[in-house]
């Protein structure tokens, strides 16, 4: 059990995570393999199902953790959206479930590996292709629900003091947030690593959040022209969720799309973000539950 207020009197079973489908094994044996073993080192011991708000509202409202699906992965933007309703209608034979879940907000904001931030335009269109896909199949007897999650105010990671102020244990010190940025995260060279980390496990788990996000995890000194940019991307991906909710509300009776827009007025803490100084902790796991939960009624 855990000491969360959503949390704290249920009991945890694990989710279910959707795989690639026999035909993308085939079709891309490399890709799809590697993401087969993200997916399974990760369900190891980073996918923690507190750590999901997800998983927390499908807890409260009484479905048990079998029935609960993820079809996301380690790493995944709005294009990856369309494979993975693919993957679960493969999965569940053309049937939708009552509720579904859509988010995608950190991953396309960023800008690793030579990707770059995703377009407004091809944000709606990542969005809509998935959304028809769904529309399209069998929905629920009593009605499918899909709730689109409105962009988190991520730009708060950079601009809130309580989060930058945040203390953390790292590279053998207690050191702030802020520090973590103005490093890169890098160890001290006064302070080397006891164990060498082998470069294949560096470069499957990126060891900082300068390398998966450079945009938002830059020095601060290097930031201001890209958090503004960043918080204006994020604002027209706020517009294209709006469009879309309009262009699907009212067509079906048994599909309904839904905004939960309120998400973008979260105020995040320093409670609220993980030991990385990038992801949610489980506290802020629960906000942003607390806050679905309370738009989806």
């Amino acid at each position: 059990k855990v000491d969360t207020p959503i949390l704290s009197e249920l009991e945890l079973e694990p989710p279910t995570l959707v795989f690639p489908t026999q035909s993308e094994i085939m079709n891309h044996p490399f890709t799809t393999s590697s993401e087969v073993l993200m997916q399974s080192l990760g369900s190891l011991f980073l996918n923690t199902e507190e750590y999901s708000w997800a998983y927390q509202v499908s807890r409260k409202l009484g479905v048990s953790g079998k029935k609960v699906y993820f079809a996301s992965s380690n790493g995944a933007r709005s294009a990856d959206f369309s494979v993975q309703v693919q993957r679960f209608l493969t999965r569940s034979k053309g049937s939708l479930p009552k509720y579904i879940f859509v988010m995608f907000t950190g991953n396309d904001l960023c800008s690793p590996y030579g990707q770059g931030v995703t377009s407004p335009d091809l944000f709606h269109a990542n969005l809509e292709s998935g959304l028809k896909m769904l529309s399209e199949a069998s929905h629920h007897l009593e009605g499918t629900r899909v709730f689109l999650a409105g962009v988190l105010p991520i730009t708060q990671l950079y601009q809130s003091s309580s989060i930058l102020d945040k203390k953390v244990r790292a590279h053998g010190a207690e050191v702030s947030c802020r520090e973590l940025r103005e490093s890169s995260f890098v160890r001290p060279e006064s302070n080397p690593p006891k164990h060498a980390i082998p470069a294949m496990f560096t470069q499957i788990f990126p060891p900082n959040p300068s390398l998966m996000c450079p945009n938002l995890f830059a020095p601060e000194k290097s930031m201001k022209d890209q958090i503004s940019e960043l918080a204006t991307t994020a604002g027209l991906y706020r517009d294209q969720i709006e469009k879309l909710h309009s262009a699907f509300a009212g067509k079906s009776n048994t599909f309904k799309v839904e905004y939960l827009k309120d998400l973008q007025k979260l105020t995040l803490a320093g409670e609220d973000i993980a030991q990385d100084c990038f992801h949610l902790s489980v506290q802020g796991q629960s906000k942003v539950a607390a806050k679905v939960l309370e738009t989806m009624k």
